[in-house]
């Protein structure tokens, strides 16, 4: 259903009605029903304003890890092991990433080492 103030959906229920995300607006499954029917127009704030659903989308960064970081956590491997540890949670593949690129160094190191 939409709300017939702003026109966004009605997705919360609460009891007996319906709430707007959007607008705030709460309606009774009566008063819903009564304005289908009738067909009546919705109040607009202002003619000519167009109103339209508010999408909030969290994240809207990539969880890659950027190549500048690649590089510093290449050269610094505690940077990297750091940054592993506080963003594990909120971004895991750049973190995963981060970890990785930290420790390649000391594992081509160890090997170097172990078979020279």
């Amino acid at each position: 259903m939409k709300c017939p103030n702003c026109g966004a959906e009605l997705a919360d229920r609460t009891g007996s009605g319906y709430l707007c995300r959007y607008c705030g607006s709460s309606f009774m499954e009566e008063e819903l029903a009564q304005a289908v029917r009738t067909g009546e127009p919705r109040q607009e704030s202002a003619p000519g304003v167009v109103v339209r659903e508010v999408h909030h989308h969290y994240h809207d960064r990539p969880d890659r890890l950027p190549f500048a970081l690649g590089c510093l956590f290449f050269m610094f491997f505690p940077a990297g092991v750091i940054y592993f540890l506080v963003n594990r949670e909120d971004y895991p593949r750049r973190a995963l990433a981060a970890l990785l690129v930290s420790l390649l160094p000391p594992a081509l190191i160890l090997l170097r080492v172990l078979f020279n």
